[in-house]
């Protein structure tokens, strides 16, 4: 589905009113940082549009560009207010860097690769925000899971990621089933429709 046809976007939305967090949220194996890394690179020349770089207790990879520290290091930044948003999730820590906040409220298009486990939380903090599921059938995250070789138990790692997914919690659904470019089109298109016009 097209965002800019029959899309439910955020009540809050107008095009005269900028601002806002759209957080992207997924199962595993649904290919959130590809669909968000290919989006960036279409809404590169949009100047109200970013991607927020998070901070994991996770060495940095080719897949996603983020802020790498230690478990001692996150907390200490935790300590020190250095994130609006934090989440734990398959034995790591996330965090949103504070800037993003200010960002939003200045007027902003922020995108952020999220987690299901903080949207509650992401909501109360954030008045305008958006969240964007990027999800696929049951056995195309199933193979993807396996691709990555990591060490972990498919079937129960999908029944915990799929246990509480609700598709009536989310502003707007993607698709990623098929070409990442195409669900990447969708999350551009969608980002676009809450730009104020003319941006």
């Amino acid at each position: 589905m097209s965002a800019d046809e029959g899309v439910r976007l955020p009540s809050f939305t107008m095009r005269s009113e900028p601002g806002c967090l759209v957080f992207v949220v997924g199962p595993s194996g649904a290919g959130k940082d590809t669909v968000i890394r290919l989006a960036a690179r279409e809404l590169d020349s949009a100047p109200r549009v970013r991607v927020a770089r998070r901070v994991i207790t996770r060495a940095s990879n080719d897949h996603e560009d983020h802020g790498s520290v230690d478990q001692a290091q996150f907390e200490t930044m935790s300590a020190n207010g250095a994130f609006c948003l934090e989440w734990a999730a398959h034995g790591l820590r996330y965090g949103i860097p504070r800037q993003v906040e200010d960002e939003v409220r200045l007027g902003a298009i922020v995108i952020c690769n999220g987690s299901r486990a903080a949207a509650a939380r992401m909501r109360r903090r954030f008045v305008k925000s958006a969240i964007v599921l990027v999800t696929a059938p049951r056995e195309i995250l199933a193979e993807r899971i396996v691709a990555r070789g990591r060490d972990v138990s498919v079937s129960n790692r999908l029944d915990r990621d799929l246990e509480n997914w609700v598709h009536d919690d989310a502003d707007h659904v993607i698709d990623n089933s098929g070409n990442p470019a195409d669900a990447a089109a969708e999350l551009v298109s969608y980002v676009r429709c809450l730009l104020p016009a003319g941006a």
